[in-house]
């Protein structure tokens, strides 16, 4: 056969050639079911991976319809919740405006009568009115207060006082009511440092004019102590002592809550809103204090807190009005600008007991002819008027550049009304009931200034 004629080097090269193709052929096979595989991968991971896209898909969409459910559902809720907030502030506003204004009215014609001219039965009658309208006042405060915390839009101050003259002026204040009581008020002082201190004046007289009235409130017969700690360089620690009725042990943890009163309290002959050691406790935790209750029923009521208040400089608080000032207002003269006849009659016999002459105008409009023909020292306005409102005449009168000083007077006291008046380019601001030493304060602050 030809096969065994081939020579030893050809019967390699067959070799190496035949080898070299099963080789081939064998890459060739391999490279195929390779190709087999990657393919049968491809296809079976893509058909996968459509599935888990599907599902996936279908899943996710599924719960960002879900999402987007809530979203609307949470954002019809919080435009009908501001609807609602600004609505009760408006209403807020409203009513503050329609209460104060006669408020303002009665008054301010109690604080006009002459008592000296007055038999003592006379006096005693203009003396209960006044009470009975301050108390009137006090409520609507309250009320106005605690919407005001409820919407946290309180603003707490950092301005230099004397604690001690603030302490002082509060007790004096308060002491009639415990005069009427028969009970003994006093104030301790204690600790020697400056009477200087850095804090919301405003705020800490508010919240021991509710501390200190409630405890004159709920005690018949004792003694009621303001206690004022200064020992502590950047702390002040306040106690108001009293020997009333006392608070049960268990309700001593829900008296600090919106109209909650103790049983106790509620049965008692005096009537309460039941806002104000909620507004208490509101404040004191806003400037960073804590406040505590210590009460023996049928012994007496502590309540106490701390306030962070550092010291300050005496000479940081700037000249004080003299009250004993004669006629402050001499060489002056003031616009009084308000479309309620009533209110322009108050303010202007206040100013014209201060020494000012005075001129006054029903209307924004009026107001600004007037300011535009005769220059005045003050100008005191109404912020709701019709036609052109206090804001519109305090922009016209500012850019005739005359100078004045122009004070808000207003019975509208909620939402963010002083920031409004301060923006306008108001000087000042007052809220409706204002009284004479309040229009003194600002007449000789100004007389201070001018002789500096």
């Amino acid at each position: 056969m030809i096969f065994g004629e081939i020579s030893v080097e050809g019967a390699l090269g067959l070799g190496v050639v035949w080898g070299v193709g099963v080789v081939s052929v064998m890459t060739a096979i391999v490279n195929k079911a390779k190709e087999e595989v990657k393919g049968y991968l491809h296809t079976t991971l893509k058909e996968h991976r459509d599935v888990a896209a599907e599902m996936v898909g279908s899943g996710v969409e599924s719960q960002l319809c879900g999402v987007q459910q809530d979203l609307k559902v949470a954002l019809a809720d919080l435009v009908t919740a501001e609807a609602a907030t600004e609505a009760k502030t408006e209403f807020l506003s409203r009513m503050s405006h329609e209460i104060r204004t006669p408020l303002n009215g009665i008054i301010g014609s109690l604080g006009l009568v002459d008592k000296e001219g007055l038999s003592l039965q006379q006096a005693e009658d203009i003396e209960r009115a006044v009470t009975a309208s301050n108390r009137l006042l006090a409520v609507v405060d309250q009320i106005l207060e605690f919407s005001k915390v409820e919407s946290e839009t309180v603003d707490y101050q950092k301005e230099a006082f004397a604690l001690n003259e603030v302490c002082q002026e509060l007790v004096q204040e308060m002491d009639v009511l415990a005069n009427e009581k028969g009970l003994d008020l006093s104030l301790e002082l204690i600790g020697d440092g400056p009477d200087c201190r850095v804090g919301d004046r405003q705020k800490i007289f508010q919240v021991l004019t509710n501390l200190v009235g409630n405890a004159i409130k709920f005690t018949n017969k004792g003694s009621v102590r303001l206690e004022v700690n200064q020992a502590d360089d950047d702390w002040v620690e306040f106690k108001v002592v009293d020997t009333g009725i006392g608070i049960p042990a268990s309700e001593l943890g829900v008296i600090f809550g919106s109209f909650t009163q103790a049983s106790n309290r509620t049965s008692n002959q005096t009537s309460s809103t039941g806002l104000g050691l909620s507004i208490c406790h509101r404040f004191v935790s806003g400037m960073d204090g804590k406040m505590a209750v210590y009460s023996e029923l049928g012994v007496g009521s502590t309540f106490s807190f701390r306030l962070p208040l550092p010291l300050c400089h005496v000479g940081d608080l700037g000249a004080k009005p003299n009250p004993s000032l004669g006629l402050v207002g001499h060489g002056q003269s003031a616009l009084i600008v308000d479309d309620e006849p009533t209110n322009r009659i108050i303010a202007t016999r206040y100013l014209e007991n201060l020494g000012l002459e005075v001129v006054a105008v029903a209307s924004g409009t009026e107001a600004v002819a007037e300011c535009g023909k005769t220059k005045y020292d003050y100008v005191f306005m109404d912020l709701q008027m019709p036609v052109m409102d206090g804001f519109e005449a305090c922009k016209l009168i500012k850019e005739g550049g005359n100078g004045e000083e122009i004070i808000a007077l207003t019975a509208s006291v909620v939402g963010d009304i002083e920031d409004r008046c301060l923006a306008a380019g108001m000087d000042g601001y007052l809220s409706k009931p204002f009284t004479a030493d309040q229009l003194r304060s600002i007449v000789s602050t100004r007389h201070i200034r001018e002789k500096e």
